[in-house]
């Protein structure tokens, strides 16, 4: 599975470095950034522009915030080139980073529960849109690194402000990882960690704005307009049934309908995370950022390679004692849209460039077949455990990190001031997803 993985991200980063790739990476933003200027300006300016990718640039769409490009800019600072080839070495090692961290939640060094929590991952890494991730230099794998290194570097109460760093970092791809720092105020004392992050952000908008002498209402009014003409004029949709998407169905002409299911859907899986944690005496962090990772990939914007975040999702069902009839449906549809998408690529999709093509109404079907799958999956694990009264034993501690349980001995919760608990329950579009190989 290590050789697997390790070709699999080969891959992907043996395509980030073509030519007409690495066309997600938000270089040209930074850049502009660096130079003292707006970032959203130019291409608001010139908003139906042709995008391109090439060997000497990259004019990618700015549909960040901007304190996103002040974390890239000592990208920006350098040419394309060796931009691109820095940021997919980075995406490698935030990839192992992903893997490592999810065993780390999984289990205690040495348990069954941290190999197979290993094993989720590396199927993750090995998944189409994990090597889209680094052939398309997009930013899930950097931000969902930071976000877990800083979950757990916070354990420790003396690192509590490199926590907040890590956390302020993830927020750079916010669609995911504001959902799962939701997680921070379910343990106590450690909401001060994304309290610091804010505080961080405002003081680099801040600086931002002195630096390019731009005033911050002005800013904040240039992001939504680059943001709206940056899905109006690139002409991506979701492929994956997100809300944002939904919601246009419903109300065509607003966003209010997608907002509205945003919030709810958020809000759904923030109760039940709080329900169960409560349920596990604080006593699992896999299943509370599972649960919210569930949410997090459909709440919003998303495309297909933002699904690596459920390489939680899975290291949990893998581990845990989940229901089957709620955890089975959800392994299935993570799986289909890991793998199944590729080969209905592979069989309908024809590609006119890097970045688009055309579907064959078999493959349009098959993946419109996947993203029903997926959300009536995500709507039935939810109504089970909320409903469900089952109390499975717990297999891991709440750390994730001690010494090797005895197999002979009853199950426990292992963890400082957590009290043995055995009843406790643990529980796209136009633009294809052909990035990559």
């Amino acid at each position: 599975m290590i050789a697997a993985a390790a070709l699999s991200m080969g891959k992907g980063f043996t395509n980030a470095l073509r030519a007409d790739r690495s066309d997600d990476f938000q270089w040209r933003p930074a850049s502009v950034l660096v130079t003292g200027s707006n970032p959203y300006r130019e291409f608001i300016d010139h908003a139906h522009r042709e995008r391109i990718t090439s060997a000497t640039e990259n004019n990618a769409l700015p549909n960040y915030p901007l304190t996103g490009y002040v974390f890239l800019a000592p990208f920006g600072a350098v040419e394309w080139g060796n931009a691109k080839v820095a940021w997919a070495v980075l995406n490698l090692l935030c990839a192992g980073g992903v893997a490592i961290s999810i065993a780390v939640l999984a289990g205690p060094p040495g348990s069954r529960e941290r190999r197979i929590g290993l094993l989720a991952a590396l199927a993750m890494l090995c998944s189409a849109p994990a090597r889209d991730q680094i052939a398309a230099g997009q930013h899930t794998l950097f931000a969902l690194c930071a976000f877990l290194g800083a979950w757990i570097a916070g354990r420790r109460e003396r690192r509590w402000w490199l926590s907040a760093l890590l956390i302020a970092v993830s927020w750079f791809k916010f669609t995911v990882t504001v959902p799962l720092s939701i997680a921070f105020l379910f343990r106590k004392g450690r909401w001060r960690e994304p309290a610091a992050a804010l505080t961080l952000h405002a003081g680099l908008f801040a600086l931002a704005c002195a630096w390019t002498g731009t005033p911050p209402l002005t800013y904040l009014r240039d992001y939504a307009e680059s943001a709206r003409l940056a899905l109006e004029v690139s002409g991506i949709r979701s492929d994956v049934w997100d809300t944002l998407s939904l919601g246009r169905l419903i109300l065509p002409e607003s966003g209010l309908a997608g907002l509205g299911l945003s919030v709810g859907w958020l809000g759904a899986a923030v109760w039940l995370a709080a329900k169960r944690d409560r349920r596990s005496r604080k006593a699992d962090d896999l299943e509370v950022l599972a649960i919210l990772a569930v949410p997090a990939t459909l709440a919003g914007f998303h495309l297909r390679y933002d699904f690596v975040a459920l390489g939680l999702a899975a290291a949990w069902v893998a581990t845990r004692s989940v229901p089957r009839d709620a955890c089975f449906p959800l392994a299935a549809t993570i799986a289909l849209n890991w793998y199944g998408a590729r080969v209905l690529e592979r069989l309908y999709f024809e590609p006119i460039d890097a970045v688009n093509g055309i579907w064959a109404a078999p493959g349009i079907l098959g993946l419109n077949a996947i993203a029903l799958l997926h959300w009536l999956a995500c709507l039935w694990l939810v109504g089970r455990l909320t409903l469900g009264e089952a109390s499975p034993v717990p297999t891991a501690s709440h750390h994730g990190i001690g010494k090797k349980r005895d197999r002979s001995a009853p199950a426990r919760i292992e963890g400082p001031d957590i009290a043995p608990a055995p009843d406790a329950p643990i529980s796209s579009s136009s633009r294809a997803s052909s990035r990559e190989i």
